[in-house]
């Protein structure tokens, strides 16, 4: 760098030889003249001695001043160029206006310690310097900074760099600290484009400090064309720029080009070799084993504790706390560098409540935000089924589905099954709140009870289990009607009819005397029904006979697919994306293999139908050991998980229904600061519930922890508290760098540059936007010597008036 100007086009410098043309007429003008004496010329000369000085210093001014102008003009055409500002980017036009945008990564692994401070503190002196930088030598550029966990909402929207905002947040910008999210920066990159396009459009008024304008801007726009450099300060992690195969610098890239960066910089917080080597241990998951968590019955919780740094982890240990129940501590043994170990905590609960659970790596290491994890469990009595039987009661078979269906579900016995069954007839229905029950089996249904369709299916929507089996009074046109709805109802699949294999053989000419079809051993065994039945040569499914089964058409068309096999939104189905396709997880040994068990997502619930019955009529199956650990396990399946909608991601929104007979429509969320202020959040219905039902929604949660929503009864009771964990993304650990070839090669064709932090860096010296023309000052330049020149000139008389002529 030098405070020297350099010129782009030096050959055009020649053109300020032409400074001495005004020096050629200058001369000639003081060429001698033939002397005529006459009376009056003595009184002439004498005023003329006495002005000579003066004269002659006019002119020499007005000799420097054309010779200036004519210098400058042939400079400005040479193009002169300084790369370092100093005292000439401070004159007027000296400075392309640059818009400047400036992205700070507040994410989680930005709490890295380094001494006694953390990466982010680094970074934020980073944004403050270059504030500075810019406010001093660039005043005309301008500024836009945002955070990148609320990049949408700029803390600094479009303003110039001197003006008094520029300067007051870098007064305020002490208070920002990391928050819980991981790093998205082409996410982060299309929030800013959009709040630049509303301010560049005029949404509304120009925003304030830390505000945007509402509007979502349309993929269509363009961003004007303008020097845009991007400034991202970051500790430059490989997860957050190249991704696990370069998906995140694809994305960068592609954001890159949309919000029209003329080059990226990088500002690298974390410039200290050792702060990637940094000892590093996190809790990557915290799961229970059992789907359901009853009173009395012992849960067994896995915490997975990853080694992220590159040295044996020791002397560490597992601390739990259940609710307000501390846990023996477990010691966690030796963990070498890139691997994981699991401890097992085993806990029992003697009340039926949600809890939270909260596990701590104690003596951990300087990345303490993945030192903690949490886990809510939904504690209950009993996985509690409401069993409706539609065998009418003058049929012979009346009862004996029950028999088999309770013997099942709550086998006799001190043993706790941890199911609990409760009878009722089709007509009884509309009397009950289907929300006091986990799921919902039918036995032989001929119909669903007119009008309660709706109830049904919200029952499923928000979460609860749908458990339907065959019989022989199933009147197949009702289901396809009611409960199918041409693939928007709640059946897996249209039901077609009842087949009877004995009359089907005999009627096409088969041996009369085959009277079932077995089932076909399921290719896997990793359904939580079959589970149990894995293992080389089990016997158990290749007893099953089917003597009836009900029989389904196709799935509807133009399903969606179902992602990740459970349709399951984490927010009660808030972005259920319709009818789902079934899948088959038993199938008879027929020539159509006939589905015997199919399923299929239903908003933030689960349908299962059994094509079977638990009559002899239909099957043996009820009579063999394997019927009642099937069902156990299949009506385990079906009922809302102990952890369902009770843990989320970082940065989700926090949603839940509320029963407005019970309790007050609003509720206090705390998070996991106990010194932060309870947020008082009003219920209200939304648009994609059609159960006009009310909601509890926050706002997306940026601290991983304990989260919890307190809701008061309109009855003299005790307030309900209900937990939520909101869990740290694992990768965040991952302290790798992104460096080198493999950085550049994940951006390639983006002008990347590469500034680190400490005492001494000039920030601004990396941009192409510090290299200055001057152009535009030499011509405000000779304009002025020009003016100059023209006035001095009509005083010392090189330029007529109109007086004198």
């Amino acid at each position: 760098m030098s405070f020297l100007p350099t010129l782009l086009n030096p050959l055009y410098a020649g053109l300020a030889g032409l400074v001495s043309v005004p020096i050629i007429i200058h001369l000639l003008n003081k060429r001698k003249y033939k002397v005529v004496r006459w009376a009056a010329m003595d009184f002439l000369l004498d005023a003329n001695r006495k002005n000579r000085r003066r004269v002659r210093i006019e002119h020499l001014i007005v000799l420097i001043l054309r010779c200036l102008a004519v210098a400058f003009i042939a400079l400005a055409i040479a193009r002169p160029v300084v790369t370092e500002g100093g005292g000439l980017l401070s004159f007027a036009g000296a400075a392309n206006p640059v818009e400047r945008v400036i992205i700070v990564d507040d994410s989680a692994s930005m709490r890295l310690r380094v001494g006694q401070d953390i990466v982010f503190d680094a970074a934020r002196d980073d944004v403050r310097k270059l504030i500075e930088e810019v406010s001093r030598d660039r005043p005309s550029d301008r500024l836009t900074i945002a955070l990148a966990s609320r990049a949408r909402t700029p803390e600094l929207l479009a303003a110039h760099a001197a003006s008094p905002r520029a300067l007051e947040l870098t007064k305020t910008m002490d208070g920002w600290e990391p928050v819980d999210l991981p790093l998205r920066l082409a996410a982060a990159l299309e929030g800013v484009r959009a709040a630049l396009l509303d301010a560049e459009s005029g949404a509304g008024e120009a925003p304030a400090d830390g505000e945007a304008g509402d509007g979502a801007a349309d993929d269509a726009d363009e961003m004007p064309s303008v020097q845009r450099i991007i400034y991202v300060a970051t500790d430059l992690r490989h997860v957050d720029w190249i991704g696990e195969d370069g998906d995140e610098g694809r994305a960068i890239k592609a954001a890159l080009e949309a919000l029209g960066a003329k080059a990226l910089v990088v500002l690298d917080a974390a410039t200290d070799p050792a702060a990637a080597k940094a000892p590093n241990v996190g809790i990557i998951d915290l799961s229970s084993r059992d789907t359901h968590v009853t009173v009395g019955v012992p849960a067994q919780l896995d915490a997975r504790i990853h080694n992220f740094g590159t040295s044996t982890a020791r002397g560490l240990r597992l601390e739990v706390r259940a609710g307000e129940r501390r846990l023996p501590a477990r010691p966690i043994e030796a963990i070498p560098a890139g691997e994981t170990k699991v401890i097992t905590v085993t806990a029992e609960f003697t009340t039926a409540a949600p809890v939270a659970i909260e596990a701590r790596v104690v003596e951990g290491d300087r990345l303490s935000a993945d030192d903690r994890r949490a886990i809510a469990l939904d504690v209950r009595d009993a996985v509690r089924v409401l069993v409706v039987d539609g065998t009418p009661d003058g049929d012979p078979a009346a009862g004996e589905a029950l028999i088999y269906l309770f013997t099942a579900l709550d086998p006799p016995g001190e043993a706790r099954s941890g199911i609990a069954p409760v009878f009722c007839r089709p007509e009884m229905l509309r009397d009950l709140d289907l929300s006091e029950f986990d799921v919902v089996l039918t036995s032989d249904l001929p119909a669903w009870p007119a009008g309660q369709v709706p109830a049904i299916e919200a029952f499923v929507r928000r979460g609860g289990g749908l458990l339907m089996l065959g019989g022989p009074n199933v009147d197949a046109k009702s289901w396809r009607r009611d409960l199918w709805k041409e693939g928007a109802g709640l059946l897996p699949r249209p039901v077609t009819g009842i087949h009877d294999v004995a009359a089907a053989l005999a009627g096409g000419g088969g041996a009369s005397d085959q009277r079932f079809i077995r089932l076909r051993p399921p290719s896997s065994t990793d359904h939580p029904a079959l589970r149990v039945f894995g293992g080389s040569e089990n016997p158990f499914l290749d007893r099953v006979r089917a003597y009836r089964f009900l029989t389904v058409g196709p799935d509807a068309e133009g399903a969606a697919v179902p992602d990740g096999g459970d349709g399951a939104t984490g927010d009660g189905g808030r972005d259920d994306p319709g009818p789902l396709p079934a899948s088959v997880i038993l199938v008879l040994e027929d020539a159509d293999s006939s589905p015997i068990l199919l399923e299929r997502p239903f908003g933030a619930g689960r349908v299962a139908l059994l094509t079977l019955s638990a009559t002899r009529r239909f099957t043996n199956w009820p009579r063999e050991p394997s019927f009642p650990v099937f069902l156990w396990e299949l009506v385990k399946h079906v009922a809302p998980s102990a952890t369902s909608r009770r843990n989320l991601a970082v940065g989700e929104r926090l949603s839940w229904p509320i029963d407005a007979a019970r309790f007050e429509p609003r509720a206090l969320v705390r998070g996991p600061d106990p010194e932060a202020p309870p947020r008082d959040v009003g219920a209200g219905p939304r648009k994609d519930d059609p159960d006009d039902s009310l909601w509890i929604e926050t706002p997306p949660i940026t601290a991983a922890g304990v989260t919890t929503i307190e809701l008061s009864p309109r009855r003299s009771e005790a307030a309900t508290v209900l937990p939520f964990a909101f869990v740290l993304d694992p990768r965040e650990g991952d302290l790798r760098r992104a460096e080198g070839e493999r950085l550049e090669s994940a951006l390639e064709e983006v002008e990347l540059r590469l500034a680190g932090s400490g005492e001494g860096v000039k920030l601004l010296e990396v941009t192409e936007g510090g290299r200055t023309e001057l152009w535009r000052t030499l011509v405000i330049l000779v304009g002025g010597f020009m003016l100059a020149e023209s006035l001095l000139a009509r005083r010392a008389a090189h330029h007529a008036t109109e007086k004198a002529a």
